[in-house]
């Protein structure tokens, strides 16, 4: 029988923070990651959104590797504790630790490829979750709902695609991601 947690160098492959936080030389690591904390970073030059999702991660590693930031990243500053929940949960390649009393978090801004415009833009924008939040798909947050949403943990909130007024709700974690569903071919969205 496997083991449930094999070590790294055991497998091929491991889960980043599932297996390891240290990836063995020669040996590959999957690891979940938020294109929104690059995809700004990155100009579409006529790519899809998720064209230039997988575009901006893609580069992102790239140049992090090729500048020897890469390695703080997958080492986030975790306490103890923070780790081990990790462990259980998973991590968001380049989310630093959660955010602490007094501190304020940006995401991954260090790499030299990030200009300071966009850096800047980064850390003066509102959360994905406050009414008024345009995400980079035209859609406004409107409220949230305190109703249930369809996945764990997830409660709903109403959007409003800007481009033709449709009001729909979505889970918090999709906001950042959520197309309209009339007129942009998104998902359906949930009853609020």
């Amino acid at each position: 029988m496997a083991a449930l947690h094999p070590r790294p160098d055991q497998v091929q492959s491991a889960f980043l923070a599932f297996h390891c936080w240290d990836i063995p030389a020669g040996r590959s690591a999957i690891a979940e990651v938020y294109p929104a904390l690059w995809s700004r970073s990155f100009a579409m030059e006529g790519r899809t959104p998720d064209q230039h999702d997988a575009y901006s991660i893609a580069a992102w590693l790239s140049h992090a590797d090729r500048d020897g930031t890469l390695t703080g990243f997958l080492k986030p500053e975790l306490t103890s504790p923070e780790r081990a929940v990790a462990q259980v949960e998973g991590w968001i390649l380049g989310v630093p630790g959660p955010i602490r009393a007094g501190t304020r978090r940006t995401g991954p801004s260090s790499s030299s490829f990030e200009n300071n415009s966009i850096r800047k833009e980064r850390t003066q924008t509102m959360k994905t979750t406050e009414p008024g939040h345009k995400s980079k798909n035209e859609q406004v947050v409107v409220r949230n709902t305190d109703k249930p949403g369809n996945d764990h943990n997830q409660i709903a909130h109403v959007l409003r695609c800007i481009r033709c007024q449709n009001e729909y709700g979505a889970n918090r974690s999709d906001i950042w991601q959520r197309r309209c569903p009339t007129c942009h071919g998104g998902a359906k969205g949930l009853s609020f």
